[in-house]
């Protein structure tokens, strides 16, 4: 299409981030003209995956303000090898490399992944299992702070395996690990709502008489970012509750990750499933967010939108990402390529009675195992750091390298330094030969607002003008996410809430005409 100029559609999408690449994908089959652009040269937003060269230039847009407001504070840092030290930072042309800003987790029991099944998106996308969840542990010795990691039993195997507790501990930790399973059934109501707004680790001490042991392991399963102070018991349970119930969905594991470079594979695959549906993309063209860019010009409503470059285009329902309510504070990440497999990190995993090789594991600095201070114990008013360890499986950087995606709520240049000194820590800790380096990282902050610019709305079009809150700042995908698609999908189409990404096979469908 050589112009956009004075063409109608009955919905357009503005950007390419999850929540607006999930409704396009469920509207790719309804019938209806979509046009979705995004003003960012490249898809997925806050969820693309970027090559080397491509990090690189986004981080030099971010700090330029060519991109919106949910990126800030990036930079790269690529250290100076030694002479003795073997170039292996592959720099060739193609696609060495897929650097995730999402490398969210997929719960096994979430709406995400049975809806993956439902719209036939897992034929698209490939998977790995999420295997280990590891706590680090620090303690000070001859003087310097060091530390070790210990590993979260999942499995009865894992627990009775494991030579951290001793007996009565696992006795106790399974005592606990069966009332949460069970934790919204009136009888167990009783022993936790009272207790609601308690810290979980103290809820765990007064109610169970846990040994203070266990506490780390069980928030590490919350995925939370908050200090273990501010994990509240009514925020922890639903939180373990789904990671156990995961458990043996799909095997002997409780998560997925996407191949490819996290959410991105996701949120493209779902666009090409619109544009075979007929819907047309153009990147690098947003709305106009200028005074009178958007106008009602008919009743029934029809909006008439101006793009940047001017070109003017009419639509019956305008969809994108509204400012969020409240100004969260920031999450510091970082994104380091490493000159190791990290194989230990990797433990096999469960799956149809046979080992299957995880992509991922998930390494989790407590509140209390790390200090900015010189002072060598930890300081426990610091929010944790999760850090997700992919190793090369995924797609995302070559055989013999892995790459460590870090977080923290804690935001400045302390979060940073806050991320640096977890990576460390966790390079030091991993009995590996030749020891691993960090070949090339990325430090960025990120805000839980809109990735392309909100627009406008004009008086009498509300209803028309279709807002989602942006996607969580979450460490896993938020279901969250499929409510509000659900109800938008709902509004455009009126059709029945079952129906929502129940998809037919369309080879199958191929098949059957054949």
């Amino acid at each position: 299409m050589d112009t956009l100029d004075s063409t109608h559609w009955d919905v357009v999408i503005a950007g390419t981030g999850l929540q607006q690449s999930l409704l396009a994908l469920a509207l790719s089959r309804s019938g209806k003209k979509i046009l979705h652009v995004d003003e960012n040269p490249y898809y997925s937003g806050s969820a693309a995956a970027f090559s080397i060269s491509e990090a690189e230039e986004w981080v030099a847009k971010v700090n330029a303000g060519v991109y919106h407001a949910a990126f800030a504070e990036a930079s790269i840092h690529v250290p100076e090898p030694s002479e003795s030290d073997t170039p292996v930072l592959s720099r060739r042309p193609g696609r060495q490399y897929n650097l995730a800003l999402a490398p969210e987790i997929i719960y096994s029991s979430s709406a995400f992944r049975r809806h993956l099944v439902t719209s036939q998106v897992h034929h698209q996308v490939g998977f790995l299992p999420v295997g280990s969840w590891w706590v680090y542990s620090s303690h000070a010795t001859s003087g310097t702070a060091t530390g070790s990691l210990e590993k979260v039993p999942n499995t009865r195997e894992d627990l009775f395996g494991n030579s951290t507790l001793d007996f009565p501990a696992k006795r106790k930790l399974v005592k606990i690990l069966r009332f949460i399973m069970d934790y919204e059934n009136e009888d167990e109501k009783v022993k936790w709502e009272q207790h609601r707004t308690l810290p979980f680790s103290d809820f765990l001490s007064t109610v169970f008489n846990a040994p203070s042991i266990l506490s780390a392991p069980l928030l590490a399963l919350t995925m939370s970012s908050q200090s273990s102070d501010r994990v509240t018991t009514e925020h922890a349970l639903p939180r373990i509750a789904r990671h156990l119930r995961s458990i043996g969905t799909l095997g002997k594991f409780s998560a997925l990750v996407p191949k490819y470079g996290g959410l991105d594979e996701f949120c493209q695959v779902a666009c090409r499933a619109c544009a075979v549906g007929g819907g047309v993309y153009v990147l690098g063209k947003g709305l106009s967010t200028s005074d009178n860019s958007v106008s009602t010009v008919q009743i029934p409503v029809e909006n008439m939108l101006h793009l940047k470059d001017g070109e003017a285009v009419t639509a019956r329902w305008v969809v994108g990402e509204s400012p969020p309510a409240n100004n969260e504070s920031p999450l510091c990440k970082s994104v380091t390529i490493v000159s190791s497999s990290l194989s230990t990190l990797f433990l096999p995993v469960i799956v149809e009675d046979r080992p299957f090789q995880p992509g991922s594991a998930i390494l989790v600095f407590p509140s209390g195992s790390l200090s900015l201070s010189e002072e060598l114990d930890g300081d426990e008013s610091l929010p944790p750091v999760h850090i997700h360890a992919h190793s090369s499986e995924l797609g995302e950087c070559p055989a013999g390298q892995s790459v460590l995606y870090a977080s923290t709520s804690l935001g400045g240049e302390r979060g940073f330094e806050l991320l640096r000194q977890a990576t460390n820590r966790l390079l030091t800790s991993l009995d590996a030969s030749p020891s691993p380096n960090t070949l090339w990282s990325m430090q960025y902050e990120q805000r839980a607002v809109p990735s392309v610019a909100p627009l406008p709305i004009p008086d009498g079009a509300s209803a028309h003008f279709l807002g989602m809150p942006p996607v969580p700042l979450d460490l896993v995908v938020d279901d969250v996410v499929f409510d509000r698609v659900r109800t938008l999908w709902r509004t455009i189409t009126n059709d029945d809430l079952e129906q929502f990404l129940q998809f037919k096979n369309r080879e199958a469908e191929d098949d059957d005409d054949l």
